[in-house]
């Protein structure tokens, strides 16, 4: 396949990112970076930026999580836990506190934090927010619309070493499809799987469903690497990507949980990784200042389609601004770097 061209531009930011994994999010309308304690929104349309929230302690995180009525929810994660916004970040709508673990060290616990956020079981009138934190626990939060959160009882079960990533990946297969069916008694049954990267290099699959309300939960598959898994992509129903330390990045068919491809992607850590399902694009970024762009499916495999070094600096995330257009932050720029295609 011969490759695609973008064009790139720089655009003030008025200030540097952090130096943060996938520190870079969009939503339909605006993108948003941690910039220390703060979060910094862009207009992509109007080539503006302006500030947002202003949090007690550095961000550990931020993520735009699209719910199924079409609405997005900021989450910025921070020491204690993540704070949830209104898209613009203009209304805090809920806190979800880090839960307190048994560590004696006092020090350790004063430090805890969210470290990723996803949306699952998507609903007309329910959907459950997860959080992974730095002890390797996932915890659940239930969102009613509009706006009505609830801390859930039930978490994931706490791995051996802190989440550095998670994803929720739905399925076009009806029979492990994220759909609503019909349990033994009769109830409707919603159910998504959701995948945890940790620190020791696991990756682990969990199925998590709602029987009536409460929330069920097992481990279905577990992967096992010599690496840091900080990145997990969903490619619309197919296949899933994982972002890796080293940068190399592992395609996993979604239906069977099977390694489908590797590739060598980077020369430094991954930062970012993002999907344009309407181009059928993913893109990463990492230390290396170098930005691909690849095409994924079944018939052709893992085709690179652009390569380019956007700037001398590490770049710290990537996202697509629209159909189009990928926005790229680096840190200790007081801009940030689009790729028109």
């Amino acid at each position: 396949m011969a490759a695609t061209a973008f064009s790139q531009t720089s655009e003030p930011c008025g200030t540097s990112p952090s130096l943060l994994d996938n520190n870079m999010t969009a939503s339909d309308n605006l993108a948003a970076f941690a910039s220390r304690n703060k979060v910094i929104f862009l207009h992509p349309a109007e080539q503006r930026s302006f500030g947002g929230p202003q949090l007690s302690g550095p961000i550990s995180y931020l993520r735009y999580v699209r719910l199924l009525s079409g609405e997005f929810l900021l989450c910025v994660g921070f020491q204690g836990g993540t704070q949830i916004y209104s898209e613009d970040g203009s209304f805090l709508l809920h806190l979800v506190s880090t839960e307190q673990g048994n560590n004696s060290d006092a020090f350790v616990e004063k430090l805890s934090s969210h470290r990723a956020a996803c949306a699952l079981l998507p609903s007309a009138n329910r959907e459950v927010l997860a959080f992974g934190d730095h002890r390797g626990t996932v915890q659940l939060v239930d969102y009613r619309h509009p706006n009505n959160f609830a801390n859930l009882s039930e978490n994931i079960p706490s791995h051996t070493s802190g989440v550095t990533c998670l994803e929720c990946v739905n399925f076009l297969h009806a029979s492990r499809m994220s759909m609503v069916a019909t349990a033994e008694n009769g109830q409707q049954q919603l159910s998504s799987e959701l995948v945890v990267g940790h620190e020791d290099g696991s990756i682990l699959w969990w199925t998590v469903a709602t029987p009536g309300e409460r929330i069920q939960m097992s481990k279905l598959h577990q992967d096992s690497f010599e690496d840091v898994p900080v990145n997990i992509c969903a490619t619309g129903g197919t296949f899933m990507v994982v972002g890796f330390g080293s940068g190399r990045l592992i395609v996993y068919t979604i239906a069977a949980r099977e390694r489908f491809a590797e590739i060598a992607a980077h020369a430094r850590w991954i930062t970012g990784l993002a999907f344009n399902p309407k181009q059928e694009l993913l893109v990463s970024c990492a230390e290396d200042t170098v930005c691909n762009v690849w095409r994924v499916s079944e018939e052709a495999g893992v085709l690179l389609v652009h390569s380019s070094v956007v700037d001398t600096k590490l770049l710290t995330g990537c996202c697509w601004l629209s159909s189009t257009e990928i926005g790229i932050p680096a840190y200790d720029s007081e801009a940030y770097f689009r790729l028109k295609l």
